[in-house]
């Protein structure tokens, strides 16, 4: 007698963003940017923040970095938020 072995398809490991705020301005122009380029239907606060969707952050600071209307300075530091966002295991 044999053994029938099953296979089982393989999980991809789903992942998520961690996203570190170091400063003031870095949490503004977070704000700024959900507040003034995303379609949440709710007015974002300092004090909510924590509570988004790291994804949606990520696609409104694109979204921002893309404006016209951002200044260089906001830009780099858009950049720079970018550039620190940390994917992690859940």
């Amino acid at each position: 007698m044999t053994a029938k072995i099953l296979e089982f398809p393989k999980t991809e490991k789903s992942y998520g963003f961690k996203i570190p705020l170091y400063s003031n301005i870095e949490i503004e122009i977070s704000l700024l940017c959900i507040n003034s380029f995303s379609t949440h239907p709710n007015k974002i606060t300092a004090k909510n923040l924590s509570d988004i969707d790291p994804k949606f952050v990520i696609e409104s600071l694109t979204k921002g970095r893309q404006c016209q209307h951002i200044t260089p300075l906001s830009k780099r530091i858009i950049d720079k938020i970018l550039n620190n966002v940390e994917k992690i295991s859940l």
